[in-house]
């Protein structure tokens, strides 16, 4: 099972499912009620497609020069799920749409990623959109990190790197990647 760590600091609040629930409204699209279907908002790192084995679809992944290159909008990767349901057969490369409601935050699509198990093992796929970490303030962040190595050998090299960021950061909790399908396989077996 998963090592539980906890530190001074009062847990923060997490998504108590798969993710942030957001609506997504393309620009020069109308209205329509699938706006407001459930989907997941993932604030990510440049390197977080990579260590989850997100393949690319089209377009490309977040780079460092991402933050200069747009002022009006925020960069933005689609799962293919979301691209068709917004976009449907059209390619939204390019494209600019806003999330939660019509006239709030807006992103310019650089992207699309193939579908990723999401929500529960069984669950369709929730469609995702994926904006960069330095772009939104978040209360909570998970942290993933691809190794080769024990996760006892790692867990100090993973505390000394958040730590640099932020000594007060609280570490909740840290599990191996088998972990969480074994926890996600039994649940699904108590249904």
């Amino acid at each position: 099972s998963c090592a539980r760590r906890t530190w001074s600091r009062p847990k923060i609040p997490a998504p108590r499912s798969c993710c942030w629930r957001t609506s997504i409204y393309p620009e020069d699209h109308p209205l329509n009620h699938s706006a407001t279907d459930r989907n997941s908002l993932m604030t990510v790192s440049e390197g977080y497609f990579r260590a989850m084995g997100i393949r690319l679809h089209s377009g490309r992944f977040f780079s460092a020069g991402d933050a200069l290159t747009d002022p009006s909008a925020i960069p933005a990767v689609v799962s293919q799920s979301a691209a068709t349901r917004y976009w449907g057969t059209q390619d939204p490369i390019g494209t600019y749409a806003r999330l939660a409601e019509p006239a709030s935050l807006r992103f310019r699509v650089i992207g699309i990623a193939a579908d990723v198990t999401n929500d529960a093992l069984g669950n369709p796929t929730v469609p995702e959109i994926y904006v960069p970490a330095y772009a939104t303030r978040v209360e909570s962040m998970r942290f993933v990190v691809r190794s080769g190595r024990p996760l006892e050998s790692l867990l100090p090299d993973v505390r000394r790197a958040i730590r640099t960021v932020d000594p007060e950061l609280p570490v909740v909790e840290l599990c191996e990647v088998a972990d969480l399908r074994q926890v996600a396989q039994h649940e699904r077996q108590q249904v």
